[in-house]
């Protein structure tokens, strides 16, 4: 692995899975021995670790109790916007992805077998810290142009220029990156070069700065006195700050030169005067040119939008009474058509050798199109919700070519599914537009159009000129560049129009953030469909079950009456027993058909009051319980209402009987209290009793169907409490309580705070 500067690098891992991280961390520690990796097993610890200390990156989980991933990462923005944050997620799926990249992570990795896997996670993080260091720097630096009066330059122990500002650099005639690399002595004539090592070098060394006039050599050979201050620090680093002793003539001539000579859309604005330069990029940046342009500031106050100009004005009159404040403002600005874009201003002001200020220079960036690719963002964030709610194959096409046409600006597309029956591409859903210009959609067979290539291959592909690609469906047809994206299994998506290089890498990734959710939309409304045949199906299993076997049971009972009127006999009793024990077998039976696999619909529920509601419901013989959960749980109700009903039957049916010994050395089972107890985890709760508990060399057979220790019982209890956490997304062990009874533990639990 590459080094990159900065020393170690920390690392915060964040998983439910204590095995795992700790797995993760101690081979990332052996990767790069900067790394240092420190685990948590859920976001709220993530969050409290943040607080106490610095990390340079965090690597999360997604699927965790309480927050998941992207809740974690949203708390984490709060407080440390620019922090890197990779998912590293054993859920993998395109939702999960998109999500991800809108949420804005910095990377996204999937889990994988092996540990391979930790070499691509350590160069991930590696890459991110590196690129936040960078950016880091960067920003140091630009800080530093904006907030400094003087030339800024820092020196490495050998008299070289690890960084100047723009300041210094246009002092002596140089733009920033020609000085950085070079020594000092370029900027000096020979005459002063030894006036520098003799006096002031070792001036340096023995007090650790010095202060004086100096003169410098520009890059063209002339030259100028200026105040000089130097500082050395720590690691041996030389600080210096400079300032031209010049009069002010000199000094505006010099902020022209700057103005003129840079490639920003760059002002110099005195406040005095309320006169403005501007060069020829500011003139370019919004269709303006010289005749348009005044010379005062009022022509650009005028263009700032109405609703943001008091804020605006605000900053600069606080930029201006105030040296260190810069000046760094986003808003509307109107260009030479009447339409407004987006625009951060970036400047500081200078000062004359009286530390008045005389200047104001800065640069415009034109953010309009990041802006709207934010705006976009989030309006296909908020499409996604209207994808995810809509039932069928058809309404989630429509709801696509909708949104691309809307929100992407994009009138010329469709949908085409596939149809596994005749193994073709289907249109489904297109655009008004999209009908006009092309006439009746085809159906596309296999191998005979660039969008059979494209649902083939799973790979979208983007036609700059659909006229050379030969695989085109229509030699004829009108649609010159085109984006075709595939949706999976399910089909593709088409985005066409009639002009060559119609579509820039933003319109690509937006139709490709959608195509996602689009994809997920269709699979997760394929899962509905499934649910409710397998529900459908159950439902005919449960009427079978209830008819053609209650029947029969009830005529049993019936001539069991019969048989008890007529003799009086012991066996008709087990006869009896034998048919109760039919009758719970098919209670529990169609239970479990009932109940499915998956909850589809959760909602808070309070676990104190609905443990009291079951609790109520179940024959107790005496037996206490103790509400000690005082959370809320986002559950199906009903389901777990039958989830602590078993739990509290198991309890009081195995946990109250206890072995006593008789005198005759015989042992007498006898019915005790038991108390139950249902209280909080960190990440779920627990439902404990202290009767006579479970072996721990049976933990893993009390949830298999059938299984029991009481021949009364089914055996399905336990079985139908691991199928409704299951069906939650929860998991749920056996273990001792602290009485010596049964505790059962259910986790993965979200709860409501």
């Amino acid at each position: 692995m590459s080094r990159i500067p900065g020393g170690r690098i920390r690392v915060l891992h964040v998983d439910d899975e204590p095995a795992f991280a700790d797995t993760a961390a101690e081979f990332l520690e052996r990767e790069d021995d900067r790394f240092t990796v420190e685990t948590a097993s859920n976001a709220g610890a993530g969050v409290a670790r943040l607080a106490e200390r610095e990390f340079d990156c965090i690597v999360s989980d997604y699927d965790m109790p309480g927050k998941n991933g992207l809740e974690f990462l949203e708390a984490v923005r709060a407080d440390h916007p620019d922090l890197p944050f990779i998912l590293f997620t054993g859920k993998g799926s395109e939702e999960v992805a998109s999500d991800a990249i809108s949420a804005g992570v910095t990377d996204y990795l999937q889990k994988e077998r092996g540990t391979d896997q930790y070499t691509v996670l350590a160069n991930r993080i590696q890459n991110a810290v590196e690129r936040t260091r960078a950016e880091w720097e960067r920003q140091r630096q630009l800080d530093a142009i904006e907030t400094a009066r003087e030339g800024i330059g820092i020196l490495d122990e050998g008299g070289h220029f690890l960084y100047v500002n723009e300041a210094y650099a246009g002092l002596f005639g140089y733009e920033c990156e020609e000085l950085v690399g070079e020594h000092w002595e370029l900027i000096y004539r020979d005459e002063d070069v030894s006036q520098v090592r003799e006096e002031i070098l070792p001036a340096i060394t023995e007090t650790g700065s010095w202060q004086g006039t100096t003169t410098g050599r520009r890059a063209d050979g002339s030259t100028f006195v200026a105040n000089h201050t130097l500082t050395t620090t720590d690691r041996g680093e030389l600080i210096c700050t400079i300032r031209e002793t010049s009069d002010c003539e000199g000094l505006q001539q010099k902020h022209e030169l700057v103005v003129r000579a840079s490639t920003d859309a760059f002002f110099d604005w005195n406040p005095r005067t309320d006169e403005v330069t501007r060069n020829e990029q500011y003139l370019a940046q919004f269709g303006y040119d010289a005749s348009d342009i005044e010379t005062d500031a009022d022509w650009w106050r005028d263009r700032v939008h109405p609703d943001d100009r008091d804020r605006v004005f605000a900053a600069v009159e606080r930029a201006v009474e105030n040296p260190e404040i810069s000046y760094d403002e986003t808003y509307r600005f109107r260009k030479k058509d009447g339409t407004y874009g987006f625009l951060r201003t970036r400047g500081y002001v200078v000062y004359d050798e009286s530390d008045d200020p005389q200047r104001m220079v800065g640069v415009h960036i034109d953010v309009t199109e990041r802006k709207e690719h934010e705006r976009d963002l989030n309006r296909l964030h908020d499409a996604t919700s209207d994808l995810i709610q809509a039932d069928t194959h058809e309404a989630i096409a429509e709801t696509a070519v909708e949104t691309v046409r809307e929100i992407l600006g994009m009138p010329n597309n469709a949908v085409w599914l596939h149809d596994e029956t005749d193994d073709t591409l289907e249109p489904i859903a297109l655009t008004d537009e999209a009908r006009d210009l092309v006439g009746e959609p085809p159906v596309f067979e296999s191998g005979e159009s660039l969008s059979w290539e494209v649902f083939q291959s799973r790979e979208g592909e983007v036609f700059e000129d659909v006229a050379s690609q030969p695989g085109r469906h229509n030699p004829e047809t009108p649609i010159r560049s085109e984006i075709i994206l595939p949706l999976g299994d399910h089909g593709v998506m088409n985005i066409g129009s009639t002009a060559v290089g119609a579509f820039d890498e933003t319109d690509v990734s937006l139709a490709r953030i959608l195509a996602t959710n689009v994809e997920a939309a269709l699979t997760r409304a394929d899962g509905r469909r499934e649910l409710a045949r397998q529900h459908e199906r159950l439902d005919e299993f449960a009427s079978v079950v209830s008819h053609d076997l209650r029947n029969p049971l009830n005529v049993a009972n019936g001539q069991l009456d019969l048989a008890r009127s007529e003799c009086d006999s012991d066996h008709l009793d087990e006869v009896a027993d034998a048919h109760d024990r039919m009758q719970t077998l098919i209670d529990d039976l169609l239970m479990l058909a009932r109940e499915g696999d998956s909850v589809v619909e959760t909602e808070p529920v309070a676990l104190r009051e609905i443990a009291d509601t079951c609790w109520g419901t179940v024959p107790t013989d005496g037996a206490t319980l103790v509400t000690d959960a005082t959370r809320t749980v986002r559950a199906d109700r009903s389901r777990l209402g039958q989830l602590l009903e078993n739990l509290f039957r198991n309890a009081v049916e195995h946990g109250s009987t206890s072995n006593r010994p008789r005198d005759d050395g015989a042992v007498e089972h006898c019915s005790t209290d038991v108390r139950v107890t249902v209280g909080g985890l960190e990440d779920g709760f627990f439902v404990a009793d202290d009767g006579s508990g479970i072996p721990e060399s049976e933990y893993d057979d009390v949830f298999r169907r059938g299984y029991s220790t009481a021949k009364e019982n089914t055996g399905f209890g336990l079985a139908i409490v691991e199928q409704i956490a299951e069906a939650h997304g929860w998991n749920v062990r056996v273990t001792e309580s602290a009485d010596g009874g049964a505790r059962f533990e259910i986790t993965g639990v979200a709860c409501v705070e």
